[in-house]
């Protein structure tokens, strides 16, 4: 569940509170794929990326690293990005609700760079 950040789109990055059915956004392996479904969600904490900031998920949230992907928790990560790996640090912060993007294929998208697993139909 993404709670903060901005969606790699067709058309540019597009905050996560703004995507919409119909959207088409890009996953991490670079290809299209339409949004089916934005459901808004409420929670209790999140997990900020201290290098990548605008980004925030749910704890448990399965995120690409450099290792395949992995559940989210609070510690140091080593994050797969397109020309590199970069090591990034995930810290509990108090959030109050996320988003759940449904995909009509793939299960990754592009968040700030980052590959984050969303659901798909």
């Amino acid at each position: 569940m993404i709670i903060k950040g901005n969606v790699q789109t067709m058309k540019g990055p597009v905050s996560i509170a703004s995507l919409m059915e119909g959207d088409m956004v890009i996953t991490a392996k670079r290809i299209p794929s339409k949004v089916v479904r934005v459901t808004k969600k409420k929670i209790k904490t999140g997990l900020q990326f201290k290098r990548n900031t605008s980004l925030v998920v749910k704890e448990g949230t399965a995120i690409l690293t450099a290792y395949g992907m992995k559940e989210a928790k609070a510690g140091t990560v080593m994050m797969h990005k397109t020309s590199s790996n970069v090591p990034d640090e995930l810290v509990k912060i108090s959030a109050t609700e996320g988003y759940e993007l449904v995909l009509s294929s793939g299960d990754t998208v592009l968040v700030n760079g980052y590959g984050v697993e969303v659901e798909h139909d």
